[in-house]
């Protein structure tokens, strides 16, 4: 129960409300705007933190805003919530959380890889969760095992700012700028 006060007390910090009407412009990795999904799903996923649901609402989330490296807009809209719960110690799964952030700080900061850009109402609170984020990734690294912590490791550079180096990390090759005919 001392869960669920503290996701209603924490959600309406720095995060984009669910019941906001702005979640329905957010694009989906179906190219469609959301219609309401993403922040229904989102909502469930939140409830769910700390319960067995918790891991499968999340994937269920992350199929609407990430897929096969690319990005959305409700990406950048999600980063506050997961930031949250790792710092505050509320999810057992902060290892898979941040390593998502630096997925989408990865994909943010690299120009190259053609990320959505950042609506104007979710920068301010995207940037300062961010502020906190490669402290969390140290204390996740230290905390958890090696094999565990792997994907996150190899994302680490791109929470402070080297989106190349995450890229070597993750895919074992450096990037290749795209080039179009």
């Amino acid at each position: 129960m001392a869960c669920r006060k503290f996701l209603r007390t924490k959600q309406s910090q720095n995060m984009l409300p669910f019941t906001d009407s702005r979640w329905d412009v957010l694009d989906t990795v179906y190219d469609t705007k959301d219609f309401g999904v993403v922040s229904i799903l989102a909502d469930e996923w939140w409830a769910s933190c700390g319960f067995d649901q918790e891991r499968d609402r999340y994937n269920l989330l992350m199929r609407q805003v990430v897929h096969q490296g690319s990005i959305t807009a409700s990406a950048y809209a999600l980063v506050p919530y997961l930031v949250t719960l790792c710092k505050d110690k509320k999810t057992q799964f902060d290892v898979e959380y941040l390593t998502d952030v630096g997925w989408i700080e990865m994909s943010r900061i690299a120009v190259e890889l053609r990320p959505p850009p950042m609506p104007d109402f979710l920068r301010d609170d995207y940037m300062q969760a961010m502020e906190v984020v490669p402290d969390l990734v140290d204390e996740a690294i230290d905390a958890h095992d090696s094999e565990r912590t792997e994907l996150l490791r190899a994302v680490k550079p791109a929470v402070h700012g080297n989106w190349r180096l995450a890229w070597k990390q993750w895919t074992g090759r450096e990037f290749e700028t795209i080039v179009e005919d």
